[in-house]
């Protein structure tokens, strides 16, 4: 993993950035911060969450990685959680996002080879596991959300842009946060 020095600082702080493309990389910065805190003894974390998306199952294993640490585990969105940021920010116990943030909830986008399309057991094998993946997504939204499995997927079919007061009103976060982030050093309030 790169920039462990960077982690281990915003770690020591008690903040802990997931930006960038939801890929394995995130995935193993996400395990190497966990870890650390972990060894660190902290109970009280926040994650600092601007992402377009990326890879969906890769999202799934942060949310369980992040659903498995102790303590309690906040998410501040500032910019975008946009599809499987989306579903990474359903992980925690509270979730937040700036005034100005934006959340894309939709069908994920794979990448099929030319080979892949003209082997019809490849393709079968491709649609199966692309229903399960969806059921899965559908399924943590309408736990953690306050809509169904069927509003959560009229969403995803729609492929769009929210913005803060319909992700609050649809309980894909839990409210505005609009103060400067609780470093550790200082009285953190929430």
């Amino acid at each position: 993993m790169k920039d462990k020095e960077r982690w281990d600082k915003c770690i020591t702080c008690g903040v802990i950035p997931l930006v960038d493309n939801v890929n394995q990389d995130m995935g193993e910065a996400v395990m190497y911060a966990i870890s650390q805190c972990l060894m660190r003894g902290i109970k009280k974390i926040f994650f600092l969450l601007s992402s377009s998306g990326g890879d969906g199952r890769t999202a799934l294993g942060i949310v369980d990685a992040i659903r498995l640490m102790p303590g309690e585990k906040s998410v501040i969105v500032c910019g975008r959680a946009h599809s499987a940021a989306a579903v990474i920010l359903q992980a925690f116990d509270k979730r937040y996002a700036t005034p100005n943030s934006t959340f894309v909830i939709h069908h994920g986008k794979t990448s099929v080879s030319v080979a892949d399309l003209l082997d019809a057991d490849k393709v079968a094998t491709l649609c199966k596991e692309t229903k399960l993946d969806e059921t899965r997504y559908t399924k943590l939204f309408s736990v953690r959300t306050k809509m169904s499995e069927e509003e959560v997927w009229r969403l995803t079919k729609e492929d769009r842009i929210m913005f803060v007061d319909e992700a609050i009103k649809l309980g894909v976060i839990d409210g505005v946060w609009d103060k400067p982030l609780p470093w550790h050093d200082e009285k953190m309030e929430v």
